[in-house]
């Protein structure tokens, strides 16, 4: 949560100054407290969906500006989806192996 309220001001700055910038910003800002997540936990699912993450949003942003506001909220579900799967997933193998 501390990074993603440290990332605030960053987001009132965007919506102010650069509102169309706010999408990207988000989809950045609120994938970041993933890499502390991964260290929390000690597991890389959460480094690699941030990762992958922040790539397709940033390639999405740059390279097809027309989908943009379609593609990065499906990119920021589906990355939320595969967190879910994939913790349940690790989560169901780590207690088989300790049950």
């Amino acid at each position: 949560m501390s990074v993603v309220t440290m990332s605030f001001p960053i987001l009132l700055i965007l919506f102010f100054k650069y509102p169309e910038g706010l999408l990207l910003g988000m989809a950045i800002a609120y994938c970041l407290d993933f890499y502390v997540m991964s260290w929390a936990f000690g597991s890389p699912i959460f480094d690699v969906t941030a990762a992958i993450r922040f790539l397709l949003v940033s390639c999405f942003w740059v390279l097809l500006p027309d989908q943009r506001m379609l593609a990065i909220p499906i990119i920021a579900i589906l990355s939320y989806i595969a967190i879910i799967v994939l913790t349940l997933t690790t989560r169901t193998k780590w207690l088989a192996k300790y049950s």
